[in-house]
């Protein structure tokens, strides 16, 4: 086969794709101490270390964005493989006796293609079967009020049951183990917007019993749930747009996207996503 150097043709592999989706779901209460930086900075690992690490990440994450780049080759070619805006390697794509398709990225070890593509299909259905039953379960789960002995102890406060519920859907999510990275982009940002609900809520909790504590020692002091401040609008309207997005979700992925949705999620096109957005951003 005649080789030949096709240029221009590069794969940005995103920097949230070697770390996961940790970051869209975090949600802090907004309070940083100095101690607190000083003591992480002193147990930070050391930048070969970090360097190390990261090199081990691009390694995992280039796989998916490898098979993009080359799928549609049908011949020996030289092209580029682009880390964000300035970091790129190159990369060779060859046949090998049995005329499968083979890609070597510089510095890295060689990548069967086809058989790396029967894999990635795998896994996708897995991740599909695995997103199907989670939501057809927290669907039912937020249609439900859950039965907290914690919510009990306080009068079965409000806010408090929105506070108790994402940290069970969270729960749920981590032991469910699904990594969504190579999902579609609509999915990962309904999944932004699930993150960014859990980040209003825990904050209001934070906000609403800060006055017994500064650094959130009273978010789940239920013996002084009877001094905690009146549950927010904004917090009610976060865990309700949750809520709706996980319902619209299960819709989407055990339904086909027929039935009736709330119209807040870009899975399903719905015109309601932006708004969702508007409420974390303060539009």
């Amino acid at each position: 086969m005649k080789k030949k150097f096709v240029a221009g043709v590069s794969v940005v592999v995103l920097a949230a794709s070697m770390f996961g989706f940790a970051h869209v779901f975090a949600g802090g209460n907004g309070q940083d101490s100095g101690g607190e930086t000083q003591k992480e900075m002193k147990n930070a690992p050391k930048i070969e270390t970090v360097e190390k690490v990261m090199e081990k990440e691009i390694e995992k994450s280039t796989k998916p964005a490898l098979l993009e780049l080359v799928d549609g080759i049908e011949e020996e070619t030289t092209t580029k493989m682009v880390y964000g805006d300035t970091y790129e390697r190159e990369v060779e794509v060859t046949f090998n006796d049995e005329g499968e398709k083979i890609a070597k990225v510089e510095g890295a070890p060689s990548v069967n293609i086809d058989e790396y593509k029967k894999k990635y299909k795998e896994s996708i259905k897995n991740v599909k079967e695995k997103l199907s039953k989670f939501f057809a379960e927290q669907s039912e789960s937020f249609s439900e009020l859950a039965d907290y002995s914690k919510w009990k102890q306080t009068s079965y406060d409000e806010g408090f049951n929105y506070y108790l519920k994402v940290q069970e859907f969270y729960e749920s999510w981590n032991d469910a183990s699904i990594n969504i990275t190579g999902e579609s982009e609509s999915l990962q940002n309904d999944f932004r917007n699930i993150g960014h609900m859990k980040a209003i809520i825990n904050h209001n909790q934070f906000s609403r019993t800060s006055h017994l504590g500064r650094q959130g020692q009273a978010k789940e002091d239920v013996e002084r749930s009877d001094q905690w401040k009146e549950t927010p609008e904004e917090m009610r309207q976060a865990y309700e747009y949750m809520k709706q997005i996980v319902h619209d979700l299960d819709v989407a992925f055990n339904h086909d996207g027929e039935g009736e949705t709330y119209g807040v999620t870009y899975t399903l096109n719905g015109d309601k996503a932006s708004k969702v957005e508007s409420l974390f951003n303060g539009k």
